[in-house]
């Protein structure tokens, strides 16, 4: 009698811990599985950097914000909802110089100029003397709306300047550095791309640009009428990235304690227009603050 007591005991000893599991299944839990895709989720997330006036469309259709617990769809909601700024404020004059060399007309040209003249008056306008070398512009003018006000630099400094034009992807990008150290000034340019920015970083380094398709995904090919916004990650090279969409400010540190705002214009993929060279198409400006 005893052995038999002993052998029940035993083995309702070991079904308890199964009891006690399945009485703490509930069945609800599984219609939650699988939400939160790119096709699901209208839950919107907020950016990295400062939002400018002209980021979001007035027009969007509102969303559910009331459970943001949810990541897995994080970011599809501003995808969506960015609109390009339409006028960015950035203008550059080549004052007729072509550069007929390259494939396609495509043109690369590095060189020193020296700052004639720097006028802010609500866009800050900047007279390049480049005719030190025979086969660049002679001038150059770059225009751009700053950030903030104020200049990093001054007439009769000497600087760095890299310009590129590609053909291939519609693409011309300016940027100014300084002659001594290197640093960044001022970097502006627009054109298509296909998963990467890397022709162009040495424009815009040290700030680093580079397209994440991840939690925007891509839009459609040429005649789908489809087009998402792309996030953008920037990093500084002090900064972890932070993630950007068109309309988008945020302000980054450099290596000797200079600050950068950077401006994403635009950054769309999809039915853009283009043919088969770019599936996205992108629109920025930096400049070191003062």
């Amino acid at each position: 009698m005893c052995e038999l007591t002993t052998t029940l005991l035993r083995a309702c000893a070991r079904a308890l811990p199964l009891l006690l599991l399945l009485g703490a299944c509930d069945p609800k839990d599984d219609d939650t599985a699988g939400t939160g895709g790119p096709d699901t989720d209208p839950e919107a997330t907020t950016t990295g950097g400062e939002s400018s006036d002209t980021g979001s469309s007035s027009d969007a259709p509102e969303t559910d914000t009331s459970d943001t617990s949810d990541t897995s769809g994080a970011g599809v909601g501003p995808c969506y909802d960015t609109d390009p700024v339409d006028e960015p404020g950035t203008a550059l004059d080549r004052h007729g110089w072509e550069y007929n060399g390259g494939f396609m007309g495509s043109a690369k040209w590095f060189g020193v100029c020296t700052i004639v003249d720097a006028v802010e008056a609500g866009a800050i306008t900047t007279t390049l003397d480049c005719s030190a070398d025979p086969d660049g512009p002679t001038t150059l003018t770059l225009e751009f709306v700053p950030t903030a006000p104020g200049l990093a630099w001054s007439p009769g400094q000497e600087v760095q300047v890299a310009y590129t034009h590609d053909a291939w992807s519609d693409g011309e990008y300016i940027s100014m550095h300084e002659l001594e150290g290197d640093a960044l000034l001022l970097a502006f340019g627009h054109g298509g791309a296909d998963g990467s920015f890397f022709e162009h970083d040495d424009h815009t380094a040290p700030v680093l640009l580079e397209e994440n398709y991840d939690d925007c995904g891509m839009g459609g090919g040429q005649d789908s009428g489809l087009v998402v916004s792309v996030q953008f990650d920037v990093s500084g090279p002090q900064d972890e990235p932070v993630a950007m969409l068109q309309g988008d400010v945020l302000t980054l540190g450099g290596l000797d304690g200079e600050q950068y705002a950077v401006a994403l214009y635009q950054a769309e993929s999809g039915d853009i227009g283009a043919c088969c060279h770019y599936g996205s198409y992108f629109d920025f400006m930096i400049h070191q603050l003062p």
